[in-house]
């Protein structure tokens, strides 16, 4: 459980600059894609993670909202890509977090130094009759360029 709160604080902590998410309804899915080197090394044998200088993940937040300011884990599941501008593509394996996660979703993946990936997530809320859909497109960066 405590380190189910600490992926989300990540996320959090990483959408507070710009709100990183999408809504339908009550539904609300956090999105974050990071560099594995962001990670210590206890969370990323905790979850399974292997870490790399050109090495990321996607970390997903499913929550239903109960009220303004205040919601509930959601179960779901997730397929998607990530492209880059030259068009090649990477499939994500989306996976729970962790045994005792309920709402976290992730996926890794690479990169080459500089590289603008644009991601394409179909979200699917336990209980949802339709996907959400997940679309940005972010910047990497490596330190061993």
């Amino acid at each position: 459980m405590k380190y189910t709160l600490l992926l989300a604080g990540l996320l959090l902590s990483t959408s507070t600059f710009a709100q990183q998410l999408v809504r339908d309804g009550s539904t609300v899915v956090h999105y974050s894609a990071m560099s594995t080197q962001d990670l210590s090394p206890e969370m990323a044998r905790q979850y399974g993670i292997r870490q790399g200088s050109r090495r990321a993940m996607l970390l997903l937040n499913l929550q239903h909202e109960t009220a303004p300011g205040k919601s509930t884990p959601l179960r779901g599941t997730a397929t998607g890509t990530a492209r880059n501008l030259m068009g090649d593509v990477q499939t994500l394996t989306l996976r729970p977090a962790g045994a005792d996660s309920s709402q976290d979703l992730i996926a890794e993946f690479e990169f080459s130094h500089l590289e603008f990936l644009i991601f394409d997530i179909d979200v699917r809320p336990e209980g949802s009759t339709r996907p959400l859909k997940v679309h940005f497109q972010q910047q990497f960066f490596s330190d061993d360029n």
